[in-house]
């Protein structure tokens, strides 16, 4: 009897234009062979900064049910999965499949993570009732339709540690960084309509802008937030004030571990030659229901990175440290306020909270929210 884990859409995914899955305690990510040749390439000292690599697996979907609810799954990877284990069996599963397989079924959290099924239309959508954020579900559905597509055959996927993983009140910040978004290998329309994106953004000035943000507000009980083309539309003023609101929500604390995590980064991409991390992003996380948790920080999305000995791949070689990507660290320690001084680190978290307000009373006028809101979920036992 084959064994199967299930697998269900990303809730916390904030950016991107691949759809992320998740299955036990991991992220699964469409495999690029490119990206999937650095995290196996990467050198120690970056290793400690990017999410733990944890294989491949090949992901299928398939109806289950008469209502339209698709059905998506894995082989189990042998009899445990000791790298980043879910909660035990029997610990609130539940069953969501008709078939005579053995499935490991969905945790509670799982729960919470985004379902789909097909519509009366045969168009994949985010099952009703689910509480996903809408970028999340329109990344995701477009890669539940291409395994539907595919078949018995399926598509594989990057596993990857889930950073966010059995957090109650998620909040993730993701920056792309860097004054350069394109790959060597990208052609030369896409290479003009990367450069006119850093042009008309934050990039090109801080070498960082905005992708994505969600932030739960515990005065309202919702989550807000900002999306990749809200993004793509701040200047610096905007990006400050958002930052701010991130690292009030965050604390004290684990702002000065952020600080001191982005100065460890930045000595280590200066002391690297030849790296590039080309349209790569900085993952930020933390849980707003437990102040102590600690506070995450991966550098993630690696398809369009490089060094000097990237096997597999004839890439133009590099002699200097990233110095696009330098910028954008450098461009953060500047706009997220120093822990020092307990008075002055208040009064910069809260000083933001007119300029929001400003933000987003200029952005009614053009219907184009910089921030959004939707109300919490109860948090999962």
């Amino acid at each position: 009897m084959t064994m199967e884990v299930a697998v269900s859409g990303f809730q916390h995914q904030v950016g991107g234009h691949f759809g992320l899955l998740q299955c036990e305690g991991h992220v699964a990510k469409p495999l690029d062979a490119r990206e999937l040749a650095f995290y196996k390439q990467m050198a120690p000292r970056f290793r400690k900064f990017a999410p733990v690599y944890c294989g491949t697996i090949r992901v299928r979907a398939s109806a289950a049910h008469k209502n339209g609810r698709l059905r998506l799954w894995s082989e189990k990877r042998g009899s445990s999965n000791p790298c980043h284990p879910g909660p035990a069996a029997g610990s609130g599963h539940r069953d969501f499949s008709e078939t005579s397989s053995a499935i490991i079924m969905c945790t509670l959290q799982d729960m919470a993570a985004v379902m789909f099924r097909v519509n009366e239309e045969g168009r994949v959508e985010v099952e009703e009732g689910r509480d996903a954020h809408y970028w999340a579900a329109n990344c995701q559905i477009k890669v539940v339709q291409r395994l539907l597509a595919a078949g018995s055959t399926g598509a594989n996927f990057i596993l990857l540690e889930n950073v966010v993983h059995g957090m109650r009140r998620p909040c993730v910040l993701d920056l792309k960084m860097g004054t350069r978004q394109h790959g060597d290998d990208a052609p030369l329309e896409k290479q003009n309509a990367q450069r006119r994106k850093c042009a008309e953004s934050t990039s090109a000035a801080l070498g960082v802008r905005m992708v994505g943000m969600e932030l739960y507000e515990e005065s309202t009980s919702s989550y807000q937030f900002v999306d990749k083309m809200q993004g793509r539309r701040m200047d610096e003023r905007h990006l400050r004030a958002c930052l701010l609101r991130f690292v009030r929500g965050a604390g004290r604390a684990r702002t000065a571990a952020l600080r001191a995590r982005l100065a460890d980064l930045r000595a280590t991409l200066a002391e690297a030659t030849s790296y590039r991390f080309f349209s790569s992003s900085l993952l930020v996380a933390f849980d707003a229901a437990l102040p102590d948790s600690p506070i995450q920080v991966r550098m993630i999305d690696f398809a369009h990175s490089t060094f000097d000995e990237f096997e597999g791949f004839s890439d133009v070689a590099y002699t200097d440290s990233d110095e696009g990507y330098i910028k954008g660290v450098d461009s953060l320690l500047d706009l997220i306020p120093a822990t020092d001084d307990e008075t002055a680190f208040e009064a910069a978290i809260t000083a933001d909270t007119l300029v929001i307000s400003d933000i987003m009373r200029q952005s009614m006028a053009d219907c184009s929210p910089v921030v959004s809101s939707r109300e919490a979920s109860p948090t999962p036992p």
